[in-house]
């Protein structure tokens, strides 16, 4: 789940990871995390990060692990970009 709505099925989560792997892979990327907790089945990550084309604040990502898989993600961010669209 993302502010842009429910991603389902492989096609479109491999299309969301392309795109974010891609863009965190850009030289001059930094990243910070600032938290990560797992309890059970669940996992939080509190980040920020700064890429060629966004910078990110306020980050953070929820995972649900079931059967050694990500069942269930959640992204939420302040994304502001660095160059027009």
């Amino acid at each position: 789940m993302t502010p842009l709505g429910a991603l389902r099925g492989p096609s479109e989560i491999r299309t969301l990871f392309e795109a974010a792997y891609a863009e965190f892979g850009e030289p001059g990327t930094q990243f910070t995390a600032h938290q990560m907790l797992v309890e059970g089945d669940c996992a939080f990550v509190a980040w920020d990060a700064e890429t060629s084309a966004n910078k990110y604040e306020g980050a953070s990502d929820t995972f649900v692990i079931r059967d050694g898989r990500i069942a269930v993600q959640t992204f939420s961010a302040k994304v502001t970009p660095k160059r027009p669209t």
